[in-house]
């Protein structure tokens, strides 16, 4: 499978994304997130 560089990052911000929605939704507050991307992570950071 071919992706560009965009598609990739895209969809790291959706799993991302979703799977801090369900956490919160489930009402987990504190949660311990990993990630490889400085850029995504800086972006979560800002809200």
């Amino acid at each position: 499978m071919v992706l560009e560089k965009n598609e990739v990052f895209r969809i790291e911000v959706m799993s991302m994304s979703e799977g801090l929605h369900l956490l919160w939704n489930n009402r987990y507050r504190q949660v311990e997130l990993e990630c490889d991307n400085a850029f995504l992570v800086k972006i979560i950071l800002a809200g």
